[in-house]
């Protein structure tokens, strides 16, 4: 085996050692996070800021930001296991010829997220991908409001409360699960993540006894 294999090896078992290990045992953000994942992403002269991400994306800057930074609260595997998969049905559109009007529809309706639910909704994904298809804003915008207005029906006063307001395709409940969409929505949820971890430490250090 020659050096260049050996140090790859290396650099996987690395890479996996720090994505096993827990958020609190992670060194703090780097200061300039946000100017270096707004550069890595600008990279691509498609992309445009507010634009839909997704896991392997994210993961690909981990690793970058790994090898020029070391490992941060934000290199943590935690992070990409909460953004949308390349086959998924927003990301099959957005990166197939549909940026332009998933872009205005995101801006309409309050974001990607909403479209999202939309399309785990019962029939939800084939109405998406026919909007998308003859670039209906209407229709999206239609269906959303429909599904809110359902859910508030739904969970209204004295309503049992089911699963992020709307039946899914899933017969079973599931616990909603917090999604990341773009660069922003990674940016607050891991700033947001590390000043609560220091407002734990700061109380933890203010209830611990003073040294004689």
């Amino acid at each position: 085996m020659n050096k260049i294999s050996q140090l790859v090896i290396l650099l996987l078992v690395v890479l996996t050692w720090v994505g096993s290990i827990s958020a609190s045992q992670l060194p703090p953000l780097p200061k300039n996070l946000a100017e270096t994942l707004d550069l890595y992403l600008s990279s691509d002269s498609s992309y445009r800021t507010g634009d839909l991400i997704t896991r392997s994306h994210l993961k690909e800057f981990q690793i970058y930001l790994r090898t020029t930074q070391g490992p941060s609260l934000a290199t943590h595997a935690r992070w990409a296991a909460m953004m949308l998969e390349d086959r998924d049905t927003l990301p099959q559109l957005f990166y197939n010829g549909r940026a332009d009007y998933l872009r205005k529809t995101a801006k309409l309706v309050g974001g990607y997220a909403k479209i999202h639910q939309l399309t785990r909704l019962p029939q939800g994904r084939m109405l998406v991908q026919s909007a998308a298809r003859v670039e209906s804003v209407e229709q999206i915008v239609k269906a959303i409001a429909q599904a809110e207005k359902q859910a508030a029906e739904t969970n209204g006063p004295g309503k049992k409360q089911v699963t992020e307001g709307v039946k899914t395709q899933s017969s079973q409940p599931q616990r909603k699960q917090l999604r990341l969409f773009t660069a922003h929505d990674f940016l607050t949820a891991v700033v947001e993540l590390q000043s609560k971890r220091q407002k734990k430490m700061l109380e933890k250090s203010a209830t611990k006894p003073a040294e004689r």
